[in-house]
């Protein structure tokens, strides 16, 4: 092992130059070649902090503003080179639409290596601030891959941020342990000792960010470089990561960043294909949202075996094509998978009231539709906050199709003649349809909050704190105002940061901001067809209610509510408010 070397063989094993003789023309060719990058590109030096030292080198790509970004750390042990040399690699990725940037830090021994790695996180937190609506993808080399494997170990929320602003790593000829340098010539100017070198060694830290990574080596390393890769590659995959390894024959230490953006050598089509990932192509994780105490739901479900293409075709071989009968137990899989003996063992009818009956059916379908379209909402939010619009937009027909489904129980529910409904109604108690949380989850993530009638189930742990969480959170549609703000459509502060848990309230600033949206009302502009998206679930959801406040009136005119409301009149106010407001106040100005 190489931490078992003595201290002259560790110099050697972690001196790259002891097997790179053409080290001197390659970093000689680092500041020619970004010198040359730096003529003739659009190039922007930004400041991330107040020392001099502290800054980016920002490369953009003509007429691409949300062009995605490789953000670069550079080697030198950290106390060499600069982004200033380190800008070469931006050439080709700025012909293919892709930004670039090279991040600076203060070398040792004027700063340390915990100093340092805060630098690159300032830095990184700064450029997802200065672009926010780009895909960030990180790149180091040698001392570099540690500092954007160190970013991996960070915990962006202590940073101010919901995720980390990164969505890939490439990592070149990396260090990710830094004890078995603190005896060698290295150390001079960094300081380290053993505990501050393993706080510094992202190889015995936890991995925070698991984004897509590549870890790479040049065939001309040393052995103790090559051991490194190999062991944090492994320690990524360990710790559930998604990660690629492999050597780059016939570079060394040096020439090998060479590779990073050409089209045609492996570092570089990796690089090209995390920048330029379609998003539509990226795997996208459902997640189911909690609106009751998750241990509960956990204990009603049931074991179900499963099965596979494979076993699928030996059971009708068994079966003769025919449907399984004979199963274990006291029921069968189609039942367990789907709780159907809870499902239908929940209709308790209180009176002799025929009507009764399918006014609790109709009530339970409305609560799963419910459940069904919040489950769709919330995953649409989801990717609305990492810019998968078209993910996004994905789900947008079965929410449609879920609200007309929600339309249409009305009319089996309408089919209650008032002489029905009375013979049962007594028996309802205070009990009313605004009493439904879930119905109050649906409200919520799309923008109508209200903290009293969240108030109705602050009795019920097992209910009010995930739908206190929704009250306290931005809805759908304000994180598509964020979104429309980081595609660099202005939207006002007022909008983007308030009071989550008040109604959202209609802003002339955002109007003016959908204005600039339905300028180009063609199917390529995805932010025209996400507004005509919200504005048909909108529609459908104020139909939802039209059908409640006339099927009320029809069936009870305006006799008082049974939870307490003025019934009709209340319902009328209810029907008056429009989700996302500005999308409607457009339809005024549009064409005139």
């Amino acid at each position: 092992m190489c931490n078992e070397l003595k201290p002259d063989d560790l110099d050697l094993a972690y001196s790259p130059r002891s097997v790179a003789t053409n080290y001197r023309e390659v970093i000689a060719e680092y500041g020619a070649s970004s010198q040359r990058t730096l003529q003739h590109a659009k190039a922007m030096r930004v400041p991330y902090g107040e020392s001099p030292d502290e800054y980016s080198i920002i490369l953009e790509p003509p007429e691409v503003p949300y062009a995605p970004m490789l953000v670069f750390f550079h080697g030198g042990y950290w106390q060499e080179l600069s982004a200033d040399v380190s800008c070469f690699p931006a050439d080709s990725l700025l012909s293919r639409g892709c930004a670039y940037a090279a991040v600076n830090y203060t070398l040792a021994p004027n700063a340390t290596v915990p100093t340092i790695v805060a630098q690159c996180v300032k830095a990184l937190v700064s450029l997802a601030t200065f672009r926010p609506h780009a895909r960030i993808v990180i790149a180091g080399s040698s001392a570099g891959a540690h500092l954007a494997a160190m970013l991996m170990s960070t915990d962006w929320h202590a940073h101010g941020l919901n995720d980390a602003p990164f969505s890939g790593a490439i990592l070149i000829s990396g260090i990710y342990d830094l004890r078995p340098l603190v005896t060698t010539y290295i150390n001079n100017p960094l300081g380290l000792d053993l505990e501050s070198a393993a706080a510094m060694s992202p190889q015995l830290l936890a991995l925070r960010v698991a984004v897509p990574t590549v870890v790479c080596w040049g065939e001309h390393e040393t052995l103790a470089f090559k051991q490194q890769s190999r062991d944090y590659a492994a320690a990524i995959s360990q710790s559930g990561g998604q990660v690629s390894q492999y050597e780059v024959a016939n570079r060394n230490h040096f020439d090998i960043l060479f590779d990073l953006s050409s089209p045609t050598n492996q570092p570089g089509i990796d690089t090209l294909q995390l920048l330029e990932r379609q998003i539509m192509n990226r795997p996208r994780k459902r997640v189911i949202p909690e609106v009751r105490n998750p241990v509960l739901e956990l204990s009603l479900v049931k074991d179900v075996s499963t099965s596979t293409n494979e076993s699928r075709e030996e059971t009708v071989k068994t079966t003769s094509g025919e449907p399984l009968i004979a199963f274990g137990g006291k029921s069968n899989p189609f039942i367990d998978y789907h709780r159907n003996d809870l499902l239908l063992s929940i209709q308790h009818m209180r009176s002799e009231g025929h009507d009764e009956m399918v006014f609790i059916l109709m009530t339970q379908c409305k609560e799963l539709t419910f459940k069904a379209i919040h489950y769709e909402a919330y995953n649409m939010q989801l990717r609305i906050k990492s810019d998968d619009v078209a993910g996004a937009l994905a789900l947008v027909p079965r929410i449609k199709r879920l609200f007309e489904y929600l339309v249409k129980t009305w009319d089996v529910l309408s089919t209650i003649t008032t002489s029905g409904f009375n013979e049962f109604r007594d028996c309802l108690g205070v009990s009313s349809g605004q009493q439904s949380y879930m119905y109050r989850h649906v409200e919520f993530i799309l923008g109508n909050k209200s903290v009293r009638l969240a108030q109705a189930h602050a009795n019920n742990p097992d209910v009010y704190p995930q739908l206190e969480g929704s009250l306290n959170a931005p809805s759908l549609y304000d994180d598509v105002l964020a979104l429309l703000h980081r595609r660099g459509i202005s939207i006002p502060a007022n909008a983007l940061q308030r009071d989550w848990s008040e109604t959202y309230t209609s802003n002339p600033e955002v109007e003016k901001a959908w204005l600039e949206v339905y300028s180009d009302p063609m199917p390529d502009n995805d932010l025209y067809m996400l507004g005509e998206g919200l504005i048909e679930i909108a529609n459908l959801f104020s139909q939802y209610r039209w059908r409640h406040f006339t099927s009320v009136e029809r069936i009870l005119g305006f006799k008082p509510g049974t939870g307490g409301s003025a019934g009709v009149g209340w319902l009328k106010h209810v029907v008056e408010h429009r989700f996302f407001p500005e999308l409607w106040a457009i339809r005024t100005v549009l064409g005139a």
